[in-house]
């Protein structure tokens, strides 16, 4: 059974890109993958790599929770495996960038502060100290279901408080307007 199969044990597949039959431009990027790598990569990432342009994932809709993961092909891996080594090794650790969240969080695999494992970074916050640990391997995570829930908790925990950034504004007006008509009174 291919890890694309066994994906589906945990989450929804919504899009799924084969490589074009010519897949010139994935080849070299796979050779500039492997020369930036300080560590072995994962058979599971080799695969989508390998195979797909990228697989986008989404929780089952019976979850109650709206959650969209994109696993990385060569291109899109290229980019963020960059991104990474702008920083120094020391502050990152000796991660690879598996997939992100079509936005600004992403999922690392290697060497954190917990172990070998699955990481959640923040592309702001790039520093070993700040990854949250989800699993201790790929397939733990995407085919087991292993840190779902802490990922689910994170997630809320995040609108919460992106809501309340909006809101606290809105409370300050309120109760400024609220100060001033009474002192005018």
């Amino acid at each position: 059974m291919s890890f694309l199969d066994e994906l589906y044990k945990t989450f929804e597949i919504v899009e799924v890109t084969p490589l074009n039959s010519d897949n010139e431009d994935n080849e070299g990027n796979m050779s500039e993958i492997y020369n930036r790598l300080t560590m072995n990569l994962p058979e599971e990432c080799k695969f989508i790599l390998e195979n797909y342009e990228g697989v986008t994932l989404e929780l089952p809709h019976s979850s109650g929770y709206e959650l969209t993961i994109a696993l990385s092909g060569s291109e899109y891996f290229l980019d963020d495996l960059m991104t990474l080594q702008d920083w120094p090794i020391e502050e990152v650790g000796n991660v690879v960038p598996i997939a992100n969240d079509i936005g600004e969080t992403l999922y690392l695999y290697g060497m954190g502060n917990e172990g070998m494992g699955l990481y959640l970074a923040h592309v702001g916050a790039l520093h070993k100290d700040e990854y949250v640990k989800l699993a201790d391997s790929i397939s733990d995570f995407f085919c087991k279901g292993i840190g779902i829930d802490k990922l689910i908790w994170l997630s809320s925990s995040q609108r919460k408080r992106e809501l309340s950034i909006i809101i606290h504004p809105w409370i300050f007006y309120l109760i400024y307007g609220w100060i001033n008509f009474i002192l005018k009174s």
